[in-house]
């Protein structure tokens, strides 16, 4: 059974490869549950983990999709009554700026580890 910060790391990853509604929302409610000093020892290793070709730094494309809020199908689905979600997760707004503020926190993590 994977740990919150493993379940967190894996949505993560997804959101970088698949960059998905489900998988921008899961993120950051996961990250939510993990709170910073959890996200922070989760995220650490995520780029050994992801390593990419060339040496980008998966942690920083995690981080600039948490910013922009903005999935590839976010058109095609109303998060209103997406999955039976329970307020204030079911109000894409809100989501969006929990997801900018947890951007900041993940940047961090992927600029001191360069």
């Amino acid at each position: 059974m994977p740990t919150l910060g493993e379940m967190a790391r894996i949505k993560a990853w997804l959101l970088v490869t698949r960059h998905t509604v489900r998988d921008y929302l899961d993120t950051v409610v996961l990250l939510e549950r993990l709170g910073e000093d959890g996200a922070v020892g989760a995220f650490r290793p995520f780029d050994a983990i992801y390593q990419q070709p060339g040496g980008a730094s998966a942690l920083a494309e995690a981080a600039e999709r948490l910013a922009a809020g903005a999935p590839a199908d976010v058109a095609a689905i109303d998060v209103a009554s997406y999955r039976g979600l329970r307020p204030p997760w079911n109000d894409w707004p809100h989501v969006v700026r929990r997801g900018r503020w947890w951007a900041r926190v993940i940047a961090r993590i992927a600029l001191e580890s360069q």
